[in-house]
């Protein structure tokens, strides 16, 4: 998209200590940065990239996702959205379903 708007940039990746996790930052020329957010923000929603549902290792770390997979199997619990409906739904049960259920498969 920059290249189609006649932006100069510079692509930066960045390592962090995390094997799951890498920035990946634009530069431009000052006059040109507001376009370049501009395009940033288009292109970010045409590929839904601020939707919760694909969120992972966020509220939940993968240990808990695993585990609330393994305790319930019928919910498909892959992100922490998948987690964050389960809990809503449960509402104020949730604490004692989760009790029941670690306690029929022994953790």
């Amino acid at each position: 998209m920059f290249d189609e708007h006649d932006i100069d940039y510079t692509r930066v990746f960045a390592r962090s200590s995390n094997v799951f996790y890498n920035n990946y930052d634009f530069y431009v020329r000052k006059e040109q940065g507001l376009l370049g957010r501009l395009l940033v923000v288009k292109a970010k929603a045409e590929v839904d990239y601020n939707n919760p549902e694909w969120y992972r290792n966020v509220v939940f770390d993968e240990v808990s996702l695993k585990l609330l997979e393994e305790l319930f199997p019928e919910r498909q619990i892959k992100t922490d959205y998948d987690a964050v409906n389960l809990v809503k739904e449960l509402g104020d049960n949730a604490l004692m379903e989760l009790q029941a259920r670690l306690k029929e498969k022994k953790f």
